[in-house]
């Protein structure tokens, strides 16, 4: 009744457009800048271990003087390489080359004789996340053609505000340097890979989605948990015993909570009645919580191999929840409607 008084058939028609529209432009705006690194302020070195990520503004690392590497095959062009570097380098050009476009960038991420060798890069989204809002991050990223190494746990950190060196290892600003200045604290990324990543020869997408429980203004990509949690694997007999990422065209987009990524298959079983929670997974899970739409924890439990989960009051309507294993590594997130 309502809507025939205040509107006529042509200006609901224009509105549904005006809405469609803005709704289309809303979940599909790329929230990482410079995503694929193309635009430099100058051609790096081509020695690849240059140190210049930060030439691809406003990408940069986590620890001063790193080592986080941007190639361009603008090295290629006439006077790009006064230092003759090209007749040693060229091959790992050719054989790690862009996904798209001249740029990539390179990070090391793992030594078999270097404890917790890792290098990061960072970038500071084009506008802060919404928290309870759902989110989909893609880029690409293959392994440096010349190392023997693969491993697990390669991904992508949210964090309010930039990420510190010492958010990841607590000693390392001590003078002189501590004994345990390689020790790393554990965060928990967003979006990680499934298991060990093994793409060498080939770019291959990686992918996740995730809610946003803070309102996140930075996101960092690498390892972010200690060598102690990491599976690797040994894939050839170059004997370089360690790896690194080259990695390619970032996107960050809001997507509708219906979308979120669902897996529905015999691994997890997890459903509501109205007053417990019900979860069944085939692999050793730790912990449940469950989030409301706005990315607040309204209930968090512990978990066994099979659970019956007494719930608190709460009201009707969709929740997230997310499962963890044993080293609070999140293996599962849902949606599941409650009815009270």
């Amino acid at each position: 009744m309502f809507i025939k008084e205040e509107f006529t058939l042509n200006k609901m028609k224009k509105a549904i457009v005006i809405l469609s529209l803005f709704t289309s432009s809303l979940f599909s705006q790329n929230l990482i800048p410079n995503s694929g690194f193309e635009e430099i302020l100058e051609c790096p070195y081509a020695y690849p271990g240059n140190t210049d990520i930060e030439l691809a503004e406003p990408w940069t690392v986590v620890r001063e003087n790193s080592t986080s590497d941007l190639w361009n095959d603008c090295v290629f062009e006439p006077g790009n390489d006064p230092w003759d570097f090209l007749d040693f380098y060229e091959d790992q050009y050719f054989l790690n080359p862009a996904h798209t476009g001249l740029s990539r960038a390179y990070i090391g991420t793992y030594r078999v004789n270097n404890l917790n060798k890792r290098e990061y890069i960072q970038v500071p989204l084009q506008e802060a996340l919404v928290v309870g809002q759902a989110y989909k991050l893609r880029f690409y990223a293959k392994i440096h053609a010349e190392w023997s190494i693969l491993h697990s746990h390669f991904g992508a950190l949210f964090t309010v505000g930039r990420l510190n060196y010492i958010d990841l290892f607590p000693y390392s600003g001590q003078m002189p340097p501590a004994e345990n200045h390689k020790e790393m604290i554990d965060h928990e990324a967003q979006v990680l890979t499934d298991g060990i990543f093994g793409s060498q020869q080939d770019y291959e997408l990686i992918e996740g989605t995730f809610i946003a429980e803070e309102a996140y203004t930075h996101m960092s990509v690498g390892v972010f948990v200690g060598d102690e949690n990491l599976d690797t694997k040994i894939i050839n007999d170059l004997g370089n015993m360690g790896t690194g990422f080259v990695l390619d065209d970032f996107s960050l987009e809001q997507i509708p909570l219906s979308l979120l990524e669902h897996e529905e298959n015999d691994l997890w079983k997890v459903y509501a009645d109205r007053t417990h929670i019900h979860v069944q997974a085939s692999q050793d899970v730790s912990e449940l919580r469950l989030y409301d739409l706005m990315g607040r924890v309204v209930f968090s439990e512990k978990l066994s191999e099979t659970n019956r989960l007494a719930l608190p009051p709460l009201t009707t309507g969709i929740y997230i929840y997310q499962i963890f294993d044993n080293k609070e590594q999140q293996v599962h997130q849902g949606r599941i409607y409650i009815d009270n």
